[in-house]
Parts: structure tokens; C-alpha cells; sequence
């Protein structure tokens, strides 16, 4: 069994059970699953971007992204995730769901539609 959960070909399931992980876990809080609102979400035919609000264990509001892709067997895996604090968010634009990459990640399409995910260093003006 996959210790981030169980196969599921439900999405929002697929981001509970990454939730139940962290909160096993207490990093970087403990979710309250019980509070997850499903605010925004951009759908591709085998990648899907939400954003969560929930709050942890001590009643902070977090608010979280989580980027899943589609597997060949129709089952959902997170590739990644993350949120901060209501409080930390930086301002973005309301009407879609973002991703916050930081030290030069970049998500890029390829020609196939494929997402591929690229670390390297970019140097900033």
C-alpha cells in the first residue's frame, strides 16, 4: 500500500488522503480533515491544479495547492503540494488556483502534454 494512501480515482480523495499523511506526521501542521473546502481547481485531461482551505489542529486557516497527474490505470497521484498560513498567502489573482515555486521550479508542458517539472537554478535580476 502506498504510505500517502490508498489507489483512488477521485481526486479530492486522492488530496484528503495526502492530508491524513501530514497530520500523521505534524508537518508542517495537523490538518483538520473534517475543515476541507475545495475552493478553486484547472483541470487537463490527465492533470488537475486545486486549491484547499482547512484548518489545522490549533483552528489556523491554511490554504494549499496540490498539482495530481492521472495514471494509465485512471487513479490519481499528488506530485506535489504545499500551502502556508491565510495569513502568508502572497496576493494573486481570485479566479484561478496558482502554484508558488520557489528557487527557480518551473512546471512546463511538453509536446505531448505531458507535464514535466524542471529544478534548475535561475538567476533573477
Amino acid at each position: 500500500m502506498d504510505p500517502l494512501g490508498p489507489k483512488t480515482f477521485d481526486p479530492k480523495e486522492a488530496i484528503i488522503h495526502r492530508l491524513r499523511f501530514y497530520a500523521s506526521r505534524s508537518r508542517p501542521c495537523i490538518p483538520d480533515v473534517g475543515t476541507v473546502q475545495f475552493l478553486k481547481a484547472r483541470f487537463l485531461p490527465t492533470h488537475q491544479l486545486h486549491l484547499i482551505a482547512f484548518q489545522d489542529t490549533s483552528g489556523q486557516t491554511w490554504r494549499w495547492q496540490s498539482f495530481l497527474t492521472q495514471r494509465e490505470d485512471g487513479s490519481w497521484v499528488i506530485q506535489t503540494s504545499g500551502g502556508n498560513l491565510e495569513t502568508e498567502q502572497p496576493s494573486v489573482p481570485d479566479d484561478r488556483p496558482y502554484v508558488h515555486l520557489q528557487g527557480g521550479q518551473q512546471i512546463r508542458m511538453d509536446g505531448k502534454g505531458n507535464v514535466r517539472m524542471n529544478f534548475e537554478r535561475v538567476e533573477r535580476c
